[in-house]
């Protein structure tokens, strides 16, 4: 299994078990014991890789790569990175900084948990994470609390919601009632303070929250609005672009782009669309990333590999063989994976770059994310996530901003 298919493995596994949830509590799980729901701030540090034997980027030669042992998927926001692994009996959450500290941990059951990353109206960081537990009826509740990224503090929450974290973003919904299905009604809440920001009860379909920006299905249009305001930034007519409101879907790959969004047709390829203005830039992408560095856009369509410029200016587009995928975007390349060989683009030129020092024998480590401080998540030879990090750059450095940016790059 290759890291991404590992991953992409990882992440259907988490929707099963979401979409699986039940609202019947057994015996055996209430008899195991409880998840820590109290923030801790002093916790064991994780283990230093040794990655001398591997083909490390160059971009990552020479720093301190740490395990986390996360058994999901992690998100990246403002210099930090967060994910779960497994307790035992709980999964344990922690959110750990671009220099490999650990700034703090918590606690959630196995089953029918979630988790995204967001930003309030004035650019705190928050990880928003589900809960379930039972009430006197024995049921399960599931419900949203929003943590502060860099310190663990409760913000707002727990809040209720319908159901388990459907995404992208601040979305949720109550499971279907069999194994698979439709879902419930979504809602979007509001990162300020856990409120309901969108509901589906109103009329309108909620296709998720994309960096604090909600696409929706409003009779005929596709509407965009904050997170935090109900007004409409714009909308764009279904039938200009030949869609159909049924097909549309929202992608999730939440540390994939931050100014952009990737819709899905029938589960396949999308358009991209411009979260600002509304403009599409791609009818029908397979997948997209975008350099925090540089600000530049890379998509993957049918046609080959385009780049855009940050004004959405086409930058140059090259033809590629049918298994390419794009593994991440970042420092100014774009990593691809080409069958099973790993090749990097300059983003701004397209040009091959020198990602890996030719002929280093050992596991070619596939860079899964790249922040813009220059740490990265990376696939171990077990396609497991290991994080390379950076040194401490000084107070007030990492971690400040929105989403996806980071301190200025010289």
């Amino acid at each position: 299994m290759t890291p991404r298919t590992r991953l992409a493995a990882l992440a259907l596994a988490a929707g099963l078990g979401l979409a699986g949830c039940s609202s019947a509590v057994d015996d055996e799980s209430t008899s195991q014991a409880e998840p820590n729901r109290t923030v801790q701030t002093v916790t064991d540090e994780p283990a230093v890789v040794d990655v001398s034997a591997m083909n490390v980027p160059n971009s990552f030669s020479g720093m301190t790569v740490i395990d986390p042992e996360w058994t999901t998927p992690a998100q990246y926001a403002s210099g930090v990175y967060v994910g779960a692994k497994d307790a035992g009996h709980a999964l344990e959450f922690t959110a750990i900084s671009a220099t490999g500290d650990v700034l703090w941990s918590v606690e959630r059951p196995l089953s029918c948990t979630g988790f995204t990353l967001a930003h309030t109206s004035d650019g705190r960081a928050l990880a928003v994470l589900v809960d379930t537990q039972s009430t006197d009826e024995a049921l399960a509740q599931n419900s949203a609390t929003a943590y502060d990224l860099h310190t663990g503090e409760v913000v707002w929450g727990p809040v209720d919601v319908p159901g388990p974290y459907q995404g992208p973003g601040l979305v949720f919904a109550a499971p279907p009632e069999d194994f698979m299905g439709e879902g419930g009604a979504r809602v979007a809440l509001n990162p300020d303070d856990g409120s309901v920001a969108l509901d589906e009860a109103s009329g309108t379909r909620i296709l998720g929250d994309f960096s604090g920006t909600i696409l929706s299905i409003d009779n005929d249009e596709l509407s965009a609005r904050t997170s935090t305001s109900p007004e409409v930034l714009w909308s764009v007519g279904l039938s200009e672009h030949g869609w159909e409101a049924s097909e549309l879907r929202g992608s999730v790959d939440e540390m994939a782009a931050q100014k952009y969004g990737l819709l899905s047709i029938n589960g396949g390829p999308g358009p991209v669309i411009d979260l600002a203005t509304g403009e599409v830039l791609i009818e029908r992408a397979m997948d997209l990333g975008e350099d925090p560095m540089s600000g530049t856009l890379i998509v993957l369509d049918d046609a080959g590999l385009h780049s855009f410029d940050p004004t959405n200016n086409l930058l140059w587009s090259q033809a590629m063989v049918d298994d390419t995928s794009i593994a991440t975007v970042g420092g100014v390349f774009v990593y691809l994976r080409v069958g099973d060989t790993v090749r990097a683009h300059n983003v701004l030129t397209g040009a091959v770059a020198m990602a890996y020092v030719d002929g280093t024998p050992g596991t070619i480590l596939v860079p899964a994310h790249i922040s813009p401080e220059g740490a990265g998540l990376l696939y171990d030879e077990n396609g497991e996530l290991i994080i390379a990090t950076v040194e401490g750059m000084g107070d007030g450095m990492v971690g400040e901003g929105p989403a996806g940016e980071g301190p200025d790059t010289p």
